[in-house]
């Protein structure tokens, strides 16, 4: 049976589908500069690992989606970084760490990640779109930082119901142009410290049911 995967960097796409339901497969290392990973390239596989040395790296809708022994996601040398929708919904993952110049995260593509616990998102401009992290009951800390102390933060956008029904406690944006969209941390009931620059633009009911009254201190 097939238990490890190797991409080399001669292939730069994986089609639409390709190991869906590859339920023996258990490590996969992609190499290369750029890679693209259709729909359903990995739906419901065996996978417990998953390292991506591409430097460009887009993957698609539910491509990971319902890998439910995926623990460890390794992007270590991305520039960009797209996940599409629902991407990896449903996995094991227990955390996020993601440095890029650029980061994108689609809709509900981390929802009901129930391992998920801590997230730290370095780069330069984070998009973070509807219900990215929704019913991920275990995450307490949320960090998005600068990627490197001489290129600042520019531009964080934390869409509608981004962190909804979580269990947060803290979380923190270093700098920029930050926009936080309607209920974003609606059902947050152990959030107490929320760290943002100055001029954060915020949406309707932010922090509605978030009972432990979160306290929002200015960072710039």
């Amino acid at each position: 049976p097939v238990t490890s995967v190797v991409i080399p960097a001669s292939i730069i796409a994986i089609d639409d589908g390709a190991f869906d339901c590859a339920t023996k497969l258990d490590h996969l290392v992609i190499k290369g500069k750029t890679i693209s990973i259709g729909k359903h390239g990995f739906t419901s596989s065996g996978l417990s690992t998953v390292e991506i040395e591409s430097e460009e790296i887009y993957i698609g809708e539910e491509a990971f989606a319902l890998c439910i022994e995926l623990t460890t996601l390794n992007l270590a040398n991305a520039k960009i970084i797209k996940i599409g929708s629902k991407a990896f919904l449903g996995s094991s993952i227990k955390k996020l760490e993601l440095n890029a110049d650029e980061i994108d995260i689609g809709n509900q593509a981390f929802s009901s990640c129930g391992n998920l616990k801590t997230i730290s998102l370095k780069s330069v401009k984070v998009t973070l779109r509807e219900e990215t992290f929704q019913l991920c009951i275990d995450i307490s800390e949320v960090t998005i930082d600068s990627k490197d102390e001489n290129i600042p933060l520019k531009n964080v956008s934390v869409g509608k119901k981004c962190f909804s029904c979580c269990d947060l406690t803290f979380f923190s944006i270093s700098s920029g142009e930050v926009t936080i969209g309607d209920e974003a941390f609606y059902n947050n009931g152990k959030l107490t410290e929320i760290q943002v620059p100055k001029g954060t633009m915020y949406g309707l009911d932010v922090f509605k049911a978030c009972y432990a009254n979160p306290v929002v201190t200015f960072v710039d």
